[in-house]
């Protein structure tokens, strides 16, 4: 069925204070990132019955987490002090790499398993996981969450916001790549700049970048990579990227910017049935494929300078030739990155840190816990 058959909630561009009374609760400065500092600290810690291991460095901009039992066994975490890709070494003597991979020592070749985790902004967090929790920070106050309201939706239909029509913004079918160098960037031949923030995923040991600046404007990329159908997801309002296998029961699914926003997070719809879907979470949650999952892959977010070392000084780039004339310097949204305002009403409030703090997630079960990069 089409958008235009039901009714959704629309709200009107003027942004929704993230505060309901700014003077009782005045929202937090964002923190500061530690200074830059290429040495990597690992936090061993356990959520929801679920030993993990956080690794990363405010530095260079980077943090990655993996569940830390493997075959059975609880492993140790230090960091290595082998250099980037490497970032940990455990009490066996292997070492590991920012994918979760084992690259030397007696388990070469395994891999860590990936969790619900990556980066965003502390208000996306806060808004859709109500009383997540903060590593080492204040307690969450306890919340009533909102319940969803209509038989059809999976979740409250009052906090999902109308902002465009289907595919108004253009997700990219069909991406182009280059292959990139350190050389290039320097010489300026190249859109991206060292500081520009990146998506990075591996897909059977080919390593790709996405850059913000282009997600920030198509925020889907559908692609498939050595046989693998994948769609790469960024919402611009609340500063997630998520990788998901576009493969749902036996059928592969392109996915495209439906317009609407849960939670200020983007709804992608996928093309085939219509079918709406969280993308935190890549749960359908309206549709006939309402209730089902979809597989989420790891990726890793750093800066393009970071990206290539960790690839050896080259790196498969996305193109910037997407078949639209737009210029990627420029973000389509303000000052909204540094403002403490928030575009649509979420379901909760939670001033505890500024909401447009950038910050590292886990997520288990329907529960999160946030990791400042003061920590790192």
């Amino acid at each position: 069925m089409r958008l235009q058959q039901f009714a959704f909630v629309f709200i009107l561009g003027s942004f929704w204070a993230c505060s309901n009374d700014p003077e009782d609760s005045p929202s937090p400065e964002p923190s500061t990132p530690s200074p830059i500092n290429t040495n990597i600290t690992v936090i061993q810690d356990d959520f929801q019955d679920t030993p993990m291991v956080i690794a990363g460095s405010a530095g260079n901009n980077l943090i990655v987490s993996f569940v830390r039992e493997l075959d059975g066994d609880l492993l140790e975490f230090t960091s290595s002090d082998r250099g980037l890709p490497i970032i940990m070494q455990d009490s066996e003597g292997n070492q590991w790499d920012v994918f979760g991979n084992a690259v030397d020592g007696p388990r070469k070749g395994a891999r860590l398993e990936v969790v619900n985790a990556g980066m965003g902004y502390w208000f996306a967090f806060s808004s859709m996981y109500p009383e997540a929790e903060i590593y080492a920070g204040p307690s969450p106050t306890p919340v009533n969450a909102a319940e969803p309201d209509r038989p059809e939706w999976l979740v409250p239909i009052a906090y999902v916001a109308q902002a465009s029509g289907l595919d108004a913004i253009p997700a990219i079918d069909n991406p182009k790549y280059v292959e990139a160098d350190a050389r290039s960037s320097v010489e300026g031949n190249l859109y991206v700049r060292a500081d520009d923030l990146v998506v990075g995923i591996e897909i059977e040991g080919r390593r790709f970048a996405f850059p913000h600046k282009i997600l920030d404007v198509h925020e889907i990329i559908n692609d498939e990579i050595n046989g693998n159908p994948l769609s790469i997801t960024y919402c611009p309002f609340t500063g997630t990227a998520k990788i998901w296998d576009r493969q749902l029961d036996g059928e592969v699914h392109d996915f495209g910017v439906s317009g609407l926003l849960y939670n200020n997070n983007l709804m992608p719809f996928d093309r085939k049935t219509e079918s709406f879907w969280t993308q935190l979470d890549a749960w359908c949650v309206f549709g006939p494929n309402q209730g089902k999952r979809l597989r989420q892959l790891r990726c890793v977010e750093t800066t393009w300078k970071n990206w290539l070392d960790l690839n050896n000084g080259a790196a498969t780039l996305l193109s910037d030739d997407t078949g639209i004339i737009r210029d990627y310097d420029e973000f389509p949204y303000g000052n909204y990155r540094e403002s403490n305002l928030i575009t649509y009403p979420g379901t909760t409030v939670d001033n505890r840190l500024h909401p447009k703090e950038r910050v590292h997630a886990i997520v288990v079960d329907g529960k999160a816990r946030v990791y400042r990069f003061g920590e790192f």
